[in-house]
């Protein structure tokens, strides 16, 4: 690799990594996918041309850069837009008391995942999400994987983002968290156990929903009165139930914020 192609290189590395940590990953497989078939493709080029490449780059992945932190103070305006809306229409509602209440239903969904059972916060999830976490549980279980995980702590938790999508208000909350963690392979169990657990820092993102139009309860109040959405009989439940007509799940989801998508950041 000629000189040029090597200061070249390095530019692009720099640029890719420095937005990768920032999270833009998008401009980083931009730079990356740009950089690699010139270098390892194409013709040699002189230090003037490398030199004028690594100047494009900067370029480039300054714009990006600038473009990136645009579209992030806008998303940060739009939710403190939507944040006061949110508080005018439900007096009651809560942001400190908003982001308690998620960080117990983390604990607890994260106490329920390691006892293979998720029954127990049932409650806090919407159909379409608890059906998705319960597949991976069981595909775990099929699997014989084990995941052994302690002393988690919650390093921090904020609002991410929030705003309407269709008839829902959505509050997505960030959760960085810390723990102990090892894999053990039914396969080689034996290794697994003399191997102690990897300490992990890592973070993930939990969207939660609520009807527009609903307001927060008030303190004392715990109960809403519905109907089996099979048999239509009156239920009065909490969050979630069953009802004892007919055994069917049900959900309230216009009772409190649900918890509609979970996804660990990579």
């Amino acid at each position: 690799m000629s000189e040029g192609r090597k200061k070249m290189f390095i530019t692009f590395s720099i640029c890719g990594l420095y937005n990768w940590f920032l999270s833009f990953q998008s401009v980083s497989l931009l730079i990356f996918a740009f950089s690699n078939p010139i270098l390892f493709f194409g013709r040699t080029y002189s230090d003037e041309a490398c030199g004028m490449g690594c100047g494009f780059v900067l370029l480039v992945g300054g714009i990006a850069f600038i473009a990136e932190m645009i579209k992030s103070g806008k998303k940060e305006k739009r939710t403190e837009k939507f944040m006061a809306k949110l508080k005018k229409e439900d007096p009651d509602f809560s942001e400190e008391l908003f982001i308690s209440k998620a960080q117990t239903i983390f604990l607890e969904f994260q106490k329920a995942w390691q006892k293979n059972d998720l029954q127990p916060v049932r409650r806090y999830f919407t159909d379409e999400q608890f059906k998705r976490l319960n597949l991976s549980l069981e595909e775990f279980k099929k699997e014989g994987v084990i995941e052994k995980i302690s002393n988690l702590q919650i390093m921090g938790a904020d609002v991410d983002e929030g705003g309407i999508s269709g008839h829902n208000y959505f509050i997505r909350v960030n959760f960085l968290f810390s723990l102990e963690q090892k894999i053990i392979d039914p396969k080689d169990r034996e290794k697994a156990d003399k191997t102690p657990p990897e300490k992990v820092e890592t973070s993930e993102t939990w969207t939660f929903i609520r009807k527009r139009g609903e307001k927060t309860p008030k303190e004392g109040e715990t109960k809403t009165k519905i109907n089996c959405p099979s048999c239509g009989a009156p239920l009065e439940i909490t969050g979630t139930g069953k009802c004892p007509y007919c055994d069917v799940m049900v959900v309230d989801t216009t009772f409190s914020w649900l918890a509609d998508k979970v996804i660990r950041d990579i």
